[in-house]
Parts: structure tokens; C-alpha cells; sequence
């Protein structure tokens, strides 16, 4: 049985991204690759859970590029190098920011 392939995985883990083309949860079964989304909701962060139970997601450039890609290949050359994630050093201040905004609440 092949295993998933592994596209992508957030530093913060909690999106995965992966094609799969063995045991869907689909019916009709068939085949074909898919790309998955797997997310894992954490408060807090940009998956998160609202209280009528959707995930809400806000995708980083480099997850939206990884599932890009995955459908097509090609379209990593045709897509901007200027599609990027936001500078670590400004994610990591506002990392701190929203955590002690989080403990205050």
C-alpha cells in the first residue's frame, strides 16, 4: 500500500500538506491523486476551530504554493518568487504579541 507523499509540513505543524491516491474517504473510490489539507486546529493560531464547528484557515503563502504545485508541477516556475511567507523575525514578534494578547483574555 503506498504511503501518503508528504508535500508540505508548517514549521508550526499544524497543516500538512500531502497527495494521496490510496484509501480516500470518497465514494466512489477511485485512483486518482488527490492533494490533502490536513489540518490541526490549535487555538490561537491561523486553524482554529469556531464554536459552530468549522475550521477556519488562513493559509500561508507557502502552503498555498505547495498545493499549487502538487496538482501541477510545472506551476512552480509560472508562479512569482514574490509569493512568500512574511519574514520570520515578524512572525515571531507577532507570535509574542498574540501570545500574551491570549493570556490577558
Amino acid at each position: 500500500m503506498p504511503k501518503p507523499e508528504l508535500i508540505y509540513k508548517c514549521p508550526d505543524e499544524i497543516v500538512t500538506i500531502v497527495r494521496k491516491t490510496k484509501n480516500l474517504r470518497r465514494w466512489p473510490r477511485h485512483d486518482y491523486a488527490c492533494v490533502l489539507l490536513l489540518l490541526k486546529p490549535k487555538d490561537g493560531t491561523r486553524v482554529c476551530e469556531t464554536p459552530d464547528g468549522l475550521i477556519e484557515f488562513m493559509p500561508a503563502f507557502d502552503e498555498l504554493r505547495a498545493v499549487l504545485v502538487a496538482i501541477n508541477p510545472q506551476l512552480d516556475e509560472l508562479l512569482p518568487r514574490s509569493m512568500r511567507n512574511k519574514p520570520q523575525k515578524r512572525k515571531r514578534h507577532f507570535d509574542a504579541l498574540n501570545a500574551r494578547r491570549r493570556k490577558r483574555h
